[in-house]
């Protein structure tokens, strides 16, 4: 029973380590992109909250952006006075549609794992 419980728990740890590389890698992509220190994009999602009208942290993630007035236009195809804006949308869009989903599979993995698990 023992080694059952250390070889589900070894499983759990393995995805989760596995998910987790996933969610850092994108983490790591948009601060390249927007040219700020993962650590401010990491703070910002472990703040959201789905429905809330302002990402949080937008303005330290623009205030720290290096991102220059040429790099954003080209890369976005917008006004640089229009960054805010911009920037937010972004964002919001990388963690509604890749991290927020990345991280409910996470959880929801480990809870069906265990429910599944102890059925045996």
């Amino acid at each position: 029973m023992i080694n059952a419980v250390s070889d589900e728990q070894e499983i759990i740890e393995s995805v989760d380590r596995h998910f987790k590389k996933i969610i850092n890698d994108i983490l790591a992509e948009t601060a390249s992109v927007l040219k700020v220190p993962v650590e401010h994009l990491q703070i910002s999602f472990n703040e959201y909250r789905t429905g809330k009208t302002e990402v949080p942290y937008i303005n330290i993630i623009i205030d720290k952006s290096t991102l220059t007035k040429e790099d954003f236009e080209n890369f976005f195809y917008k006004k640089f006075r229009e960054r805010r804006r911009t920037v937010e949308e972004y964002w919001r869009k990388i963690i509604e549609d890749k991290l927020l989903p990345l991280k409910e599979e996470l959880v929801n993995f480990a809870a069906e794992f265990r429910r599944m698990g102890g059925r045996n």
